[in-house]
């Protein structure tokens, strides 16, 4: 009687550990959902925020061929960063086709999913110029990118402040290079005025796939510039406002060039 007794109580337990798991896993199976989240005809790199209020909802992605990413996949390109409330999603290089988003919201009443391509960051590494010799700045900077892509990029003299903010620039010359590579040149600064205390800033432009990326560089020492063809400015001028009769009467006779008779 005893051994039937202990048989009937480890019985029931094993039914209600057994209907506890098979509930656990209807809830879960129930909460998990899947939509189309974007279709895309290339290859692009994507950005994707999930928002959320109260937990950490459960995501992943399927790529048009079946592979499945999600946080801690094994030999997953896919990086994520979680902050309060935000998780972001990067996927390099994602194929064409239909992306799916499959996910479980748990507690939160809702998530928000929003999604954009990107572009990898391009950083000029180094700007170098070398000492100013007739009118000629020589230059040579690196720019770095994830691949090897051609770039646009634009040399000025900068005027700044003392937290060194640009206040003004001139553009000297444009060109273009390559990501990767040392790219060298020549600087005329013959169109500059003469002034104590100018920059060379390097500006970058690259497109990739579709979407422009930039980035900017300030050269560390300053350089001043004498322009002997720089004409002289007007040191005596004479100027009458009459404002009875709205008008204004500048006379630099004593300028001028050619004296005209009447």
């Amino acid at each position: 009687m005893r051994l039937f007794k202990y048989i009937r109580k480890c019985l029931l337990f094993f039914l209600i550990v057994s209907a506890l798991v098979f509930v656990s896993s209807f809830t879960v199976l129930a909460e998990l959902k899947s939509d189309i989240l974007f279709t895309i005809s290339e290859t692009k790199n994507m950005a994707i925020t999930v928002s959320y209020s109260t937990e950490v909802p459960t995501i992943s992605f399927i790529a048009p061929n079946g592979e499945k990413f999600y946080d801690g996949a094994p030999g997953n390109k896919m990086s994520v960063e979680y902050t309060d409330g935000v998780i972001y999603y990067l996927i390099p290089k994602a194929m064409p086709g239909d992306w799916t988003i499959e996910y479980d919201k748990l507690s939160n009443p809702t998530i928000d999913v929003t999604y954009a391509p990107y572009a990898e960051a391009v950083e000029i590494e180094s700007f170098i110029i070398e000492p100013i010799k007739n009118d000629t700045a020589n230059i040579s900077f690196d720019v770095s990118y994830i691949d090897n892509l051609e770039f646009e990029y634009i040399v000025s003299a900068a005027i700044t402040d003392e937290d060194s903010t640009v206040t003004g620039q001139k553009e000297l010359m444009r060109g273009s290079g390559t990501t990767n590579k040392t790219t060298s040149a020549r600087v005329d600064l013959s169109s500059l005025s003469s002034y104590d205390n100018y920059r060379l800033m390097l500006e970058v432009y690259l497109n990739s796939g579709g979407i422009e990326v930039f980035d900017t560089m300030l050269a560390e020492e300053s350089f001043s510039y004498d322009n002997n063809r720089e004409p002289k400015g007007i040191n005596d001028f004479y100027a009458e406002i009459n404002l009875t009769e709205e008008s204004l009467l500048i006379d630099w006779s004593s300028e001028s060039v050619y004296n005209c008779q009447e």
